[in-house]
């Protein structure tokens, strides 16, 4: 079942989707985040829904939403409210809450929740380290995997890998035979994900 909701961050209204799972219990929740606004990157992103779709088919709460505005730190801002909100429901194992950005989604939900105590592990689906600092995590202890196309355009693979070994453990690399779009790849990428899920949510 997906149920659109609306949260409020400060003055703004943020328009998102819940994908519950067909057997209601406290369940594992996941905050998926889209792409750059500012070059088409919404909620209905062919990443974020095939994940979505994926954590919902396994038992996993998935949450996304739109953010319109490109600041990264009012974007942080409307972030940490999608958690105040998500938090709110009662399916939900607060205790069981992970995060996954993709692209500029990440550079976003990894900063908002790298040392938050509520959320339990990252996920950066092509996070741009070419083109934003991704430093905070060098001391980040929480599971985290971090993915990447083999023919990124924007993503060089041994840029992507030298950053990789610099974070703590745990920690998860996987490389696609893609770009940075993952088109026909989506799934493999989703079950990817559920299964750094299924390792540190459940």
């Amino acid at each position: 079942m997906e149920k659109p909701f609306n949260f409020r961050s400060g003055e703004k209204e943020i328009e998102g989707i819940i994908y519950l799972p067909s057997e209601i219990k406290k369940c594992p929740g996941m905050i998926i985040l889209h792409p750059h606004p500012a070059f088409g990157g919404s909620m209905e992103n062919n990443v974020v829904n095939a994940v979505c779709e994926t954590l919902q088919q396994n038992g996993v709460i998935a949450f996304k939403f739109n953010i319109r505005n490109p600041n990264i730190n009012k974007a942080i801002k409307h972030t940490k409210a999608g958690l105040e909100f998500f938090s709110t429901l009662d399916e939900l194992d607060k205790s069981r809450i992970g995060v996954c950005g993709y692209s500029w989604g990440s550079r976003v939900i990894l900063e908002a929740f790298y040392n938050d105590e509520r959320v339990k592990a990252l996920i950066g689906v092509s996070p741009p380290v070419s083109m934003f600092k991704y430093d905070f995590l060098l001391d980040s202890k929480k599971p985290i995997l971090l993915t990447v196309g083999t023919h990124d355009q924007i993503i060089p693979i041994n840029l992507m890998e030298d950053f990789f070994n610099k974070l703590k453990e745990p920690k998860e690399f996987e490389t696609f035979n893609t770009d940075h779009i993952y088109i026909g790849v989506e799934n493999k990428l989703s079950k990817r994900v559920l299964e750094f899920v299924n390792k540190y949510l459940w």
